[in-house]
C-alpha cells in the first residue's frame, strides 16, 4: 500500500459521522401460569419483552405498528392452519378429542407465533438486565431488556410484511459442513468446525439478506436448535412428511452447502501450502423433501504461504466465502421457478401391466390437479401394486375428488375401480383374463 494512502483513508473516514447505536432499553410484567418451568417461563418473558423492544424501536422509526400487528396476525392465521390441522390430527390419534384438545392448541399457536416472527433475527445484540419474580403480584415475572435492533433488517421484515399476499416460503435455512482431508481443525489450531464457518455463514447470510429470494420471507443459518429439529426431520421419510410437525420448517427451505478441503504441503526454499476446494450444495423443500436444485462447486486450488495460523486460516475462509457465491444465485433463481407444497397423498395403482401406466397417471394427475400445484414421483412399482407418491397445495378430501375424474382413463385402460375412503387413494384396474 502507498504510503499516501493510509493518511488518505484516515482523512476520509475522519469526515464520515460517527453513528452511536442506538440501545432501547424495556421493561415488562407478564403473568405466568404457576407450575411452569422455569425455563418455559424465561423464554415466554423474554418474547414479550423482545416484542416490545421491537414495536418500540418501529415506533422510533416512523413504521406504522398497527398496520404491521393486522398484517402479522392475518399472515399468520393463513400459515397456522397446517399446523393446527396436524396438531389436531396428532392429539385425535393419541386420545384427546373435543374441548381436550383447546390448551393444547393454544400452547402450540404460541410456540408457533414466536416462530413465526422470528424476532431474534432482527436484533444485533441485547442484554438481559433484570429477570426475577415480581415482589408483590402473584404469579407474574419481570424482564428488563436492553437490545439494539437491526434497523436495516426490521425495515425489511415490517415492509414484507405488509405486502399484499403470502410468500411461497417462510424460511430459506442455510447448513453448512466443512470437511477436512489430510488434516484436522487442531492443525488451524481451531476446536471445531463451527470455529471456521461461523464467520462464512455470517457473511453468506449478509449477501442472502441483501439478495433474497423473492418468494422467501426471510434468510436464517440452521443453528444448533435449528439442527436438532433436522435430526427429527431427517428420521421421516417422504411418505410422513404431511405429518411432520415443526414449525420452525413449515413453509421452508434448506440449502445444504458441503465444502471439502484438501491441503497439500509443498517442500521448497518457502514453505508453501496447497488448498484444493470442492464439494458441492443441494436446495431441498422442508415440507417435502423434494430437491428443487443441486450443483457441485468448482474445484479450485490456492497456493499460499504458511503463515501465521489466523491469516492463513482468513485467505482460505474468504476463499470458500467467494466460490461458492455464483452457485447462491443459481438457488435464488431456482426458489423463484418452485413452489412450497404442504401436503402429499399415496396414489396405488392395482394391476398395472407395466411402467408406463404409472408415468402416465403421474403425467394425467399434474395435469387435472394443476390449482393445486400437484407434482409427483414413483415411489415403488409392480404388477401387483404400484405407489405413486404426490405433492400438492390443499386439503386431501379436495385434492381425491379432483383425481376422482381418472375414469377418463378408462378409454386406454379399461375398466377400473376407485376407493378413496382410506388414507390413501386407490385405484384398481380390471386385470386382462
Amino acid at each position: 500500500m502507498s504510503k499516501y494512502v493510509l493518511p488518505l483513508l484516515v482523512m476520509l473516514l475522519a469526515l464520515v459521522p460517527v453513528l452511536v447505536a442506538r440501545a432501547t432499553v424495556v421493561e415488562v410484567e407478564v403473568p405466568i401460569p404457576a407450575g411452569t418451568a422455569t425455563e418455559d417461563v424465561r423464554n415466554k418473558v423474554f418474547q414479550f419483552a423482545l416484542e416490545k423492544l421491537i414495536k418500540t424501536d418501529m415506533q422510533r422509526m416512523n413504521l406504522d405498528v398497527s398496520a404491521y400487528e393486522k398484517a402479522f396476525e392475518d399472515k399468520f392465521a393463513r400459515w397456522f392452519e397446517v399446523i393446527e390441522k396436524r396438531r389436531r390430527e396428532e392429539l385425535t390419534a393419541a386420545g384427546t378429542i373435543g374441548e381436550a384438545q383447546t390448551p393444547l392448541i393454544e400452547i402450540e399457536r404460541e410456540k408457533s407465533k414466536n416462530v413465526f416472527a422470528a424476532r431474534s433475527g432482527l436484533i444485533k445484540k441485547y442484554a438481559i438486565k433484570k429477570f426475577a419474580a415480581h415482589p408483590e403480584k402473584l404469579d407474574t415475572w419481570e424482564m428488563s431488556l436492553d437490545g439494539e435492533v437491526d434497523e436495516r433488517l426490521l425495515t425489511v421484515h415490517v415492509q414484507r410484511m405488509l405486502q399484499g399476499g403470502d410468500k411461497a416460503f417462510r424460511r430459506l435455512w442455510i447448513l453448512t459442513t466443512v470437511r477436512p482431508v489430510n488434516f484436522g481443525w487442531e492443525d488451524l489450531k481451531l476446536a471445531r468446525q463451527e470455529d471456521f464457518s461461523a464467520p462464512i455463514e455470517k457473511e453468506w447470510l449478509k449477501w442472502f439478506q441483501e439478495n433474497t429470494p423473492d418468494d422467501v420471507e426471510d434468510v436464517a443459518i440452521c443453528d444448533e436448535p435449528c439442527q436438532k429439529i433436522l435430526e427429527k426431520w431427517n428420521a421421516q421419510d417422504e411418505k410422513s412428511m404431511a405429518k411432520f410437525l415443526a414449525p420452525e420448517f413449515l413453509g421452508g427451505l434448506l440449502l445444504n452447502v458441503n465444502i471439502t478441503l484438501d491441503r497439500e504441503v509443498l517442500n521448497g526454499t518457502v514453505l508453501e501450502t496447497r488448498v484444493n476446494y470442492g464439494g458441492g450444495l443441494i436446495l431441498q423443500d422442508l415440507n417435502t423433501k423434494r430437491v428443487l436444485h443441486w450443483a457441485d462447486l468448482p474445484r479450485e486450488t490456492q497456493t499460499l504461504r504458511q503463515t501465521e495460523p489466523k491469516l492463513f486460516n482468513s485467505a482460505v475462509a474468504s476463499h470458500c466465502y467467494r466460490f461458492v457465491l455464483p452457485k447462491f444465485l443459481e438457488v435464488k433463481n431456482q426458489v423463484g421457478k418452485s413452489v412450497s407444497l404442504t401436503n402429499s397423498m399415496t396414489v396405488r395403482l392395482v394391476n398395472a401391466t407395466h411402467m408406463g401406466q404409472a408415468l402416465r397417471l403421474i403425467d394425467w394427475i399434474r395435469e387435472k390437479a394443476a390449482p393445486m400445484q400437484a407434482q409427483g414421483k414413483l415411489d415403488s412399482f409392480n404388477r401387483k401394486e404400484t405407489r405413486v407418491l404426490i405433492f400438492f397445495r390443499g386439503e386431501g378430501n379436495k385434492f381425491k375428488s379432483l383425481v376422482s375424474g381418472v375414469k377418463e382413463l378408462e378409454s386406454e385402460w379399461g375398466p377400473l375401480t376407485i376407493d378413496d375412503s382410506g388414507a390413501d387413494l386407490v385405484i384398481t384396474l380390471t386385470p386382462k383374463s
